[in-house]
């Protein structure tokens, strides 16, 4: 279950967790996501991705939420 940190009208934010790191390895090596990013010269392996994501838990960062279908639709920090 995701918790509520800071709720508006379409989404909501909560916390990284570590076992969200899958699917963040399939946006950050899907080339239609990575193509508006800066990251378009890189790949990502799932074992760097798990690292990233256990750094981001321990700091200012969030899940975006949907609040209609709880779907994970993004990510942002602070």
């Amino acid at each position: 279950m995701l918790a509520k940190k800071l709720v508006g009208e379409k989404c909501y934010l909560s916390p990284y967790e570590p076992e969200y790191s899958d699917l963040f390895y399939e946006w950050l090596n899907d080339l239609e996501v990575i193509f508006t990013l800066t990251l378009i010269n890189k790949t990502i392996s799932h074992f760097i991705e798990k690292e990233n994501m256990l750094r981001l838990c321990k700091e200012h960062n969030y899940l975006i939420v949907d609040n209609k279908s709880d779907k994970i639709i993004g990510g942002c920090g602070f």
